[in-house]
């Protein structure tokens, strides 16, 4: 290589180099992934926004497409009309509401159709603080309206009995009392969950979902930004060292030379002083 790059053939620059390479390529992932959760989060909070205010709905037009609770339609009010399940109350641990330690009462609402044979939803009632116990489910014949989740995925972990750490049907359904399970044997369950809008005390009500998008878009373009960056300081490097030569290395010694004038000089002061 001339010009006075060969340098960069050494084994010195040449791991600098890939080391180089492989770091912008980390950086230009972490910043693809960061990207990728400002995504998911934006889209979370425009169905926060989309559906938050919107008309309640009939169940009827949540299942016409099938069972399970689309994300579309998370946080849409939808119109319930049956009773409780009798046994069926269970808590969710671990989910504090508003930074205060809770335990959120589930159970299963068998709610009648317009159209079609009757269909279960697990439903939160609300919340207690976690010393408080769950409030017995209101017996006779009810209308709430809730709010639609999305199923959560399973926990592999085993909780106390009558509880679970996630808003999964099956484990939910399995937490609870068998003769409450048994009562559901033929009919048919929807894969999702709701929130009542107006728990009745002692039970507690959910806030507003956050709609704060994050820091998950300057994330991504602070990793794009150094992945950027690297490649140019290894190249500020190498033009530095073309210039002045490697770090460490002894510039040329300086010949001093007497010129013409300081040898007539010193010449002159000899015969004066002699």
């Amino acid at each position: 290589m001339g010009d006075g790059w060969g340098f960069l053939r050494t084994s010195r620059w040449i791991g600098l180099i890939a080391g180089a390479l492989v770091v912008s390529a980390v950086c230009v992932l972490l910043g693809a992934w960061q990207w990728g959760r400002y995504e998911q989060r934006a889209a979370a909070v425009e169905r926060v926004d989309r559906n938050w205010e919107a008309d309640a709905v009939a169940l009827d037009d949540v299942v016409a497409g099938g069972l399970r609770v689309p994300a579309d339609l998370e946080w849409q009010r939808v119109e319930l009309h049956g009773r409780w399940v009798p046994g069926s109350t269970v808590l969710l641990r671990n989910r504090p509401v508003a930074g205060t330690p809770a335990l959120h009462v589930l159970a299963v609402f068998e709610a009648r159709r317009a159209a079609g044979p009757p269909i279960a939803l697990v439903v939160s009632r609300g919340w207690v603080p976690v010393d408080d116990a769950a409030p017995p489910l209101p017996a006779g014949d009810r209308a709430i309206v809730a709010r639609l989740r999305v199923e959560e995925g399973p926990v592999d972990r085993t909780p106390p009995p009558g509880q679970v750490f996630s808003v999964h049907v099956a484990q939910v359904l399995s937490a609870a009392d068998t003769d409450a399970v048994a009562r559901l044997a033929d009919v048919p369950v929807v894969q999702g969950w709701a929130q009542d809008t107006a728990p009745e005390p002692p039970l507690r009500g959910f806030p507003e979902p956050a709609r704060d998008l994050g820091s998950h878009l300057s994330y991504a373009f602070q990793w794009w930004f150094f992945a950027a960056a690297t490649p140019v300081g290894v190249a500020i490097l190498a033009r530095r060292e073309r210039i002045e030569g490697p770090a460490g290395t002894p510039g040329p010694r300086v010949r001093r030379r007497m010129s013409d004038e300081i040898a007539e000089d010193a010449l002159i002061d000899a015969q004066l002083h002699g």
